[in-house]
């Protein structure tokens, strides 16, 4: 009689196991889907023009975004931010491109470090 109940107990096992080992094929395959879908593209960008209008304090836009999580590499054209310049003088700062390449040093610290940094006609506009 004990081994008809260790029957059920082991195939319950089993079958947590799968369920398991499927829901997790299924968030890595949704989690795959979302990184690479146009609202999380729109998300992250919306993410890094307020993160620049916060550290600069001034108004920031972008033209083009793109990037690549798989060799950590952010490729931004038309980047501009704009300070207390008035309407008829050139912007804080305008770049053409600007090109950051990163890598992983730590996931559980969350720490990266920048491989390297290209811009591409860089204008800087200062007011003293």
């Amino acid at each position: 009689m004990s081994e008809e109940r260790s029957k059920p107990r082991w195939k319950r096992r089993v079958i947590a196991l799968i369920a398991a080992g499927v829901t997790l094929l299924a968030l890595a395959v949704f989690a795959g889907w979302y990184l690479r879908s146009p609202q999380f593209h729109e998300w992250a960008r919306q993410k890094l023009v307020s993160r620049l209008e916060q550290v600069t304090g001034g108004r920031v836009e972008i033209a083009n975004f793109q990037w690549s999580l798989s060799q950590l590499q952010f490729d931004i054209h038309d980047l501009t931010i704009h300070g207390l310049e008035g309407p008829d003088q050139i912007p804080y700062l305008h770049a053409d491109r600007l090109l950051i390449r990163a890598r992983i040093v730590s996931l559980w610290r969350r720490q990266i470090a920048l491989n390297s940094v290209e811009v591409d006609r860089p204008v800087v506009h200062l007011i003293v």
